[in-house]
């Protein structure tokens, strides 16, 4: 297929397919909005500092007890901070928008593009490197991190750098790729599992056996050190966190016969204690993993990334990799089926599985077309296409050319999804000073420009200690994803919700008054849902 000694110009036909295949996917599947709530918390922390309010948050969780403001926005330190400081950037330059927090996480699924073709070339050739960059252009999970705004796309291009880095061993390139490893920390909190594998990484390439061993029990000790002596003690202040103590916290407390935001909102979960229940939890998530496969990546590929693991490199530089990818590849699985299921946990280590899928996937072809004549005059590059465009390219393109078809059918393009109606109510109808407690989610700051909490699981939890003041100015109660299991609305809520007129409560009837219930038509929306809201207010 010519794809040797002219990589740059792969690499620009790479960012050109990867704009066009962006823009017709953001276009054709989805409303000019946002359309994931952690993108939406990210871009209230970086309007925050454009506005000059500090790093801080307009929206929070309820938790165990009501969140306290500090300097009129809630603590943000737990929020690693390197994607809103990129959106901050770009707000600055570019103007606060919806397509600018998109556009910037664009960026950096095109930079990741980028890297992941460098990556394929250095280590197998320009063939594999373009049809593993090809691959990650049509994976859905990847275009969806690209047009959602959050901090996944900057996170996978960090880990495919720190490995472009780490591969080329030169003394400059280590340095970036340390330096990588630090953003990696300051971008996402499952950070350490890819820091140490990079560390280990670094260590079995650049020292002898015995050396290895003391530096990798060095390792254990730094880590454990730094996790556990400092990290923790520090974690929440300064912006940093401690990886393991988040782990654990998640294995004991985060159950698989529980939503996963019951503890966000101030609920008791049903706590995993004893290793029996841990190894049940665990069996059942990698379980779910292995029934939806397709969710998390192409099982097609998937099945060649298992061939892989039972080649035999000559080069210890390949071995050495195909290890790391191999223990990436286990830790994330096992840490998301200890902690919580959730596949965009599992998505970052997938390049990599595509990387040496395809590697064998070419292999295969090799083996294949070197005893077969009409196979060998059409040749291993195309065929090899041909495959990944069977596997990967072709499932997209009919998701964005076909099923788009079917959606735009069904949902009223151009018009607001339900979520931003109902936020711009909550606008019109508030001050800019008020306190709301709503089960808006991150909306209700964003597209609302209001302080708000993320309703309690209980009604009777916002009622204050004896001798405390009320510090909640208003409850904003809709019919978003109300019977959904994360969201869900409780029945002593919906009595408010139905019956926002007789609070049958005592404290919610001497504290707060009804002004006002909202009505949504389905042609306003563009999932052409109705949308029911009701808003009590202090009395004064």
């Amino acid at each position: 297929m010519g794809f040797r000694g002219k990589g740059w110009l792969t690499a620009i036909f790479l960012v050109i397919l990867g704009i066009l295949v962006f823009f017709f996917n953001w276009n054709f599947l989805l409303p000019p909005f946002l359309t994931f709530s952690d993108a939406a918390k990210f871009a209230d922390i970086a309007r925050n500092l454009v506005l000059g309010r500090g790093y801080g948050l307009s929206f929070a969780n309820f938790g165990i007890k009501l969140p306290e403001l500090n300097d009129g926005l809630f603590n943000a330190y737990f929020v690693p901070p390197l994607q809103p400081l990129f959106l901050f950037f770009s707000f600055k330059i570019l103007g606060m928008k919806d397509f600018i927090v998109i556009f910037t996480s664009g960026i950096f699924y095109l930079a990741g593009v980028i890297a992941l073709f460098y990556l394929g070339k250095k280590i197998f050739g320009e063939l594999i490197g373009f049809l593993t960059a090809l691959a990650f252009i049509f994976d859905p999970a990847m275009l969806n991190y690209a047009t959602s705004g959050a901090s996944e796309s900057l996170f996978i291009f960090e880990i495919i750098l720190s490995a472009l880095f780490f591969f080329m061993n030169s003394t400059k390139t280590l340095f970036l790729g340390f330096l990588t490893l630090i953003a990696l920390y300051f971008t996402r909190r499952s950070a350490m599992i890819y820091i140490v594998s990079f560390i280990l990484f670094f260590i079995l390439l650049r020292y002898k056996k015995r050396a290895q061993i003391l530096k990798i029990c060095g390792l254990v000790i730094f880590i454990w050190f730094l996790t556990e002596v400092v990290l923790m003690k520090f974690s929440g202040k300064l912006l940093l966190y401690s990886s393991l103590a988040s782990f654990l916290h998640g294995i004991v407390n985060f159950s698989p016969t529980a939503a996963s935001t019951t503890y966000l909102r101030g609920g008791g979960v049903a706590m995993v204690s004893g290793l029996k229940p841990l190894l049940s939890k665990i069996f059942y998530n990698f379980y779910n993993f292995y029934k939806l496969l397709p969710q998390i990546l192409s099982p097609y590929l998937a099945g060649f990334y298992i061939l892989s693991l039972f080649r035999w490199e000559k080069e210890r530089e390949l071995r050495v990799f195909r290890f790391i990818v191999f223990l990436m590849v286990a830790m994330t699985f096992f840490a998301s089926a200890a902690f919580l299921p959730i596949y965009r946990y599992l998505h970052p280590v997938v390049p990599f599985v595509y990387l040496l899928a395809i590697e064998t996937l070419v292999f295969c072809v090799k083996i294949i077309t070197s005893h077969t004549p009409l196979l060998q005059r059409i040749g291993v590059g195309k065929i090899a296409f041909l495959l990944v465009f069977i596997f990967v390219i072709g499932q997209t393109l009919g998701k964005i050319f076909l099923d788009s078809r079917y959606i735009r059918a069904h949902t009223n393009p151009g018009k607001p999804p339900v979520y931003v109606k109902l936020s711009w109510i909550l606008k019109e109808n508030t001050s800019s000073a008020d306190l709301v407690i709503t089960n808006l989610d991150t909306w209700g700051s964003w597209y609302g420009e209001r302080k708000t909490i993320w309703y309690p699981l209980e009604p009777s939890q916002l009622i204050p200690e004896e001798g405390k003041e009320l510090k909640i100015d208003a409850i904003y109660l809709t019919s978003y994803k109300m019977d959904d299991e994360n969201y869900y609305m409780g029945e002593n809520w919906r009595k408010i919700f139905y019956q926002p007129e007789k609070l049958e409560e005592p404290f919610f009837a001497q504290n707060f008054k009804l002004a006002g219930k909202f009505e949504i038509k389905p042609e306003e929306t563009y999932e052409k849902e109705g949308a029911t809201a009701i808003l009590l207010t202090r009395r004064k």
